[in-house]
């Protein structure tokens, strides 16, 4: 039997810092007030609409940005992504991470259970640079594109 929903009406429309550009909807996090719109970047979510809607405060849904798949091994990685005006700095990273809680947690799990390495990737509008943090070690590289396609590629 499920609990019954203790759900209130929005109380006001929490943003994600004006600088940064989720390329994802992200999850619904366990403290907010209430069912919080989804930022999407203009990108349809009817599924996501239902769901905050729909069911009860301790159902979680989220999406992972990529997932890295290669002919003949299938899975290699997992990637949540972020966009931002300006250089990706660790610090900023890590500002945006938190925010991304339980969403980098659920990609923790995958990677985990998959045996597959997971990146959080923030790059900047022209992908000329990015700050990755490699999910497993807890350590961020700042890197250019090419950089960044190496570690991509090598998975």
């Amino acid at each position: 039997m499920r609990p019954t929903s203790t759900r209130r009406p929005t109380a006001e429309r929490h943003t994600v810092e004006e600088t940064v550009r989720p390329s994802s909807g992200g999850c619904r996090s366990a403290l907010s007030p209430g069912v919080r719109p989804e930022h999407t970047g203009g990108r349809p979510s009817h599924f996501s609409t239902w769901h905050r809607r729909a069911l009860p405060g301790w159902a979680f849904s989220c999406d992972i940005d990529c997932l890295e798949i290669r002919s003949g091994r299938g899975i290699v990685g997992a990637i949540e992504t972020g966009e931002i005006d300006g250089l990706p700095t660790e610090a900023r990273l890590r500002a945006i991470a938190k925010k991304k809680g339980i969403q980098l947690g659920a990609l923790q799990e995958i990677g985990a259970a998959l045996h597959i390495p997971c990146f959080f990737i923030l790059v900047s509008r022209t992908l000329a640079r990015a700050a990755v943090l490699d999910l497993r070690t807890d350590q961020v590289r700042e890197m250019t594109e090419a950089e960044l396609a190496a570690i991509i590629e090598e998975l």
